[in-house]
C-alpha cells in the first residue's frame, strides 16, 4: 500500500469489482486503453481482480471510495473515473508509485498513450518520460487500431523533472 495526501494506492479487492466495472464501461475512459475488453462487464473486473494480487498492481482511493487502477507491470499504465479528472489524481498517484519504483530499482521505466490523449501525455510529461517512438494498438472501445506514442522515464529524467 501506498499513501498520499488525499489518496491510497491499495491491492484490488473483489469487493471493488463494481466501482471497476463502472469505470472501465465509460467510453471515455476506454476509449484511451489498450486492454481491457469493451463493453466491459463485472465478470471481467473479477477476473482482472483474480490475477492481479501478486502483480505491481493498484487500485487508487480516495475519500469515497476506489477511483481508478495505476500499475507498473509491463509498463506504466493508468485509468481514472471522470468525475476525478482534473484534480490531479493521476499525477498524484503516479508520482508516488514511480518514486517507490526508483527507491528500489534504476530500472527504466516504459509508458505510453495514444495520439490525442493531452491529459495522459500531460501525467506522462510532468514525470520526466521522454518520447521514443510510435507504434499501434488495438483498441477495443473504438473497434480500430490507433497510433500509441511510446516513452521511456530514466532515473535521470525523474530526478531532472520539474
Amino acid at each position: 500500500m501506498i499513501s498520499t495526501e488525499r489518496l491510497t494506492l491499495r491491492a484490488p479487492k473483489m469487493g471493488d469489482a463494481p466501482a471497476i466495472t463502472r469505470i472501465l464501461q465509460d467510453v471515455e475512459v476506454a476509449k484511451w486503453l489498450t486492454n481491457p475488453p469493451f463493453p466491459y462487464t463485472l465478470e471481467d473486473a473479477e477476473a482482472f481482480i483474480g490475477m492481479a494480487h501478486d502483480e505491481d498492481v493498484y487500485f487508487i482511493a480516495d475519500d469515497t471510495g476506489v477511483c481508478g487502477c495505476i500499475s507498473l507491470r509491463s509498463e506504466l499504465g493508468y485509468y481514472l473515473a471522470p468525475d476525478r479528472w482534473g484534480r490531479g489524481y493521476m499525477k498524484e498517484a503516479a508520482v508516488a508509485l514511480v518514486a517507490d519504483h526508483f527507491e528500489t530499482s534504476d530500472a527504466d521505466l516504459e509508458s505510453g498513450h495514444f495520439v490525442g490523449n493531452e491529459r495522459s501525455r500531460g501525467v506522462l510529461v510532468s514525470l520526466g518520460f521522454q518520447d521514443t517512438t510510435i507504434d499501434r494498438h488495438f483498441c477495443p472501445a473504438r473497434e480500430a487500431t490507433l497510433n500509441n506514442q511510446k516513452m521511456i522515464l530514466t532515473r535521470a529524467g525523474w530526478e531532472a523533472r520539474s
